[in-house]
């Protein structure tokens, strides 16, 4: 059984591993935490039905004490849950918008093979998010994605709807540059 110190050790890896993607060595941008990304606008209704969860409490935890500065929550939506906006600020000119997520579980299945919209600036973008990486670990299928087209300088909207009974996506990261 793995011990908690080669537990951490893993997830700080795959947190490395993520930087090191197409937004690697060009500053990119997250937030503290996903709930201070969320858009509470009136362009946005005032938020969201989506809800964050902390998947596994006891080892987060552990890494914050730790000093480990990813505090692993999600943010859970389901087809009730309606929209979720992400306001991301000092995009630069040529950016990036990158997510991860738990992806529904299948062999092999990506972000179209579900019913998900994605909005980049109030445009359907699901099928110009460019696959970046899948990492399988801890019991989750966390996979990236990420897209330069209809991104502008300055704020951008990334929006997420889920489509189709039964399907649960858990955004992990949230990403720009």
């Amino acid at each position: 059984m793995p011990t908690l110190s080669k537990t951490l050790i893993r997830v700080q890896r795959i947190s490395a591993r993520i930087w090191s993607w197409p937004l690697c060595g060009r500053n990119p941008h997250r937030g503290r935490d996903l709930a201070s990304l969320i858009d509470t606008s009136s362009l946005a209704k005032g938020g969201t039905g989506w809800k964050i969860k902390d998947p596994n409490k006891r080892i987060s935890d552990s890494g914050k004490a730790c000093g480990y500065i990813d505090d692993k929550a999600e943010l859970e939506g389901t087809v009730d849950d309606g929209w979720v906006f992400f306001a991301l600020k000092g995009v630069s000119k040529g950016g990036t918008l990158g997510f991860c997520a738990d992806i529904p579980k299948g062999k092999e299945k990506r972000l179209t093979d579900y019913e998900i919209v994605v909005l980049v600036n109030g445009e359907e973008a699901q099928d110009d998010m460019e696959f970046w990486l899948d990492s399988r670990t801890l019991g989750i299928s966390i996979q990236c994605y990420g897209t330069t087209k209809m991104v502008r300088e300055g704020e951008n909207a990334l929006g997420f709807r889920i489509m189709e009974k039964g399907v649960i996506l858990k955004i992990t990261h949230v990403m720009w540059r």
